[in-house]
This record gives C-alpha cells, sequence and structure tokens, in this order.
C-alpha cells in the first residue's frame, strides 16, 4: 500500500468518524465505522478473491474476511503492513502478531518519555494510567478521548 494511500485513508476516518463522535454525532460515527469497514475492507477482500478465481483457485470466505482485516490494518499502519504477497502472508499466519509488530516499532518510538514510565508504573507497581497517557497513544487515544469525554 503506498504511504499517500493509506494517509488519506486515516484522514477519511479522522474527518468522518473520529470527528463525528466528538461533535457527539455517535450515531452518524457508527454508521460512517461500519461503510467505511464494509467499503474499504469487503473492496479488498471482494478484489482479492475475484484475481484468485482469475488464476483458477476455489474462493475461500474465510481468507476473504481475513483480508479485509488486513486491509483495514494497512490503513492503521499507514501501509507498515506491506500490500505484498509477503505481507499478506505473514498476516495470515498470526494477524495478532502481525498488527503488533507493524504498530509497536513506530508506536515505541514516538512516545515522550513520560507516557513510557506512566505505562512501566502501571504495569510494574499497579498505577493507573492518568487520562493523558491514554490520549497521547497513537491511534487509539483520540477515539478513547472522544468515547471518555
Amino acid at each position: 500500500m503506498l504511504k499517500g494511500f493509506a494517509i488519506k485513508q486515516f484522514d477519511l476516518m479522522e474527518k468522518r468518524i473520529f470527528r463525528e463522535w466528538q461533535q457527539g454525532n455517535k450515531k452518524e460515527a457508527l454508521n460512517n465505522a461500519m461503510k467505511y469497514m464494509v467499503l474499504s475492507g469487503g473492496g479488498y477482500g471482494l478484489v482479492n478473491e475475484a484475481r484468485q478465481v482469475l488464476k483458477g483457485e476455489a474462493p475461500d470466505p474465510e481468507e476473504a474476511a481475513m483480508g479485509a482485516l488486513y486491509q483495514i490494518g494497512s490503513v492503521l499502519t499507514f501501509g507498515a503492513m506491506g500490500a505484498n504477497d509477503y505481507g499478506y502472508a505473514k498476516f495470515m499466519e498470526d494477524p495478532a502478531n502481525a498488527m503488533l509488530t507493524n504498530i509497536m516499532p513506530p508506536v515505541g518510538a514516538t512516545f515522550p518519555a513520560a507516557v513510557l514510565e506512566d505505562v512501566a508504573d502501571a504495569v510494574t507497581k499497579g498505577d493507573p494510567l492518568p487520562d493523558e497517557t491514554i490520549y497521547a497513544l497513537p491511534v487509539v487515544g483520540k477515539t478513547l478521548k472522544g468515547v471518555l469525554d
């Protein structure tokens, strides 16, 4: 996936889902989220399965569903998961690990030291995470702030 495409897709999600939620239009935000998942993920799954049929392979509904999830994950990782056979194969082997592997390095590199310290204290001492730390989390921070505020 081209990084520019992923950034545009994320921008679209921010405008139509996150901002709607923050403005109190929760029903519209959820409606837009469902549309995005169906169009983006479903479109990828449909195109990929059609490609397999053209190659003479039988369609696999389970693989199509995982491919749809892969497409959404590609957008959330700004293309780090890779829109290629290698990245897709790694994702199909272990989706959770593929997502963590592709989200965690950039997340770890961009966290301020205070956030890392707060997370370490939560794990080792059982301290609660301050709201500011939760809201600073990449990808999910804005969403959580919109939901919790």
